[in-house]
């Protein structure tokens, strides 16, 4: 909950990959409270007090989880709505801003991009989604100690700068401090 609003705050695309991680844990608990209590909320080094309300906020995403039939798979309306956001931000940094830096981390990640969407036979819909997908991906490859090559790290690589970067711009935008060009302003 703490270690979610701060990612939050922070760095979009990690709060993302925080709260799809935070998903899983529920579902591998089978959405039973009292089995996240014991194998998650216990390790937090925290007072009963705040233990308790980690405790509410596992709760209401279960019962969010719940009734927006995401039992097995799929991501949170919130979360689906923000890389909404980043996807709109995204088309709006190239295509209207006109951002060298950003266009110039996306057409590195480009290829990376469109293999990750080779493989995945259609079923990512968007650039971002797809960085999203290849770092959870790799966070999940990691999870399980499993070999992961340079090949794949050098393309993440690319993958997070894009998202960092992505991330900061929304960081401006959500606080109203993004600007247009000075050549598109007049």
């Amino acid at each position: 909950m703490f270690i979610s609003k701060q990612k939050k705050e922070g760095n979009i695309a990690e709060y993302i990959l925080y709260m799809w991680q935070i998903e899983d844990i529920i579902r591998s608990c089978n959405f039973d409270i009292n089995i996240i209590e014991k194998n998650v909320i216990s390790k937090f080094a925290a007072k009963e007090q705040e233990k308790e309300k980690i405790k509410i906020w596992y709760e209401g995403l279960i019962s969010s989880m719940k009734n927006e039939n995401i039992l097995v798979k799929g991501h949170l309306g919130e979360l689906n709505y923000v890389i909404y956001e980043l996807t709109f931000l995204h088309n709006s940094l190239i295509n209207i801003y006109q951002d060298k830096n950003y266009i110039d981390l996306h057409n590195a990640a480009l290829p990376n991009i469109r293999e990750l969407n080779q493989k995945s036979n259609g079923s990512i819909n968007h650039d971002v989604e797809s960085c999203l997908v290849g770092l959870y991906g790799l966070f999940l490859l990691q999870l399980r100690k499993k070999p992961v090559s340079p090949e794949t790290t050098s393309a993440m690589k690319t993958f997070s700068k894009l998202l960092s970067y992505l991330s900061i711009k929304y960081r401006e935008m959500k606080k109203g401090e993004l600007k247009l060009p000075a050549e598109i302003q007049n």
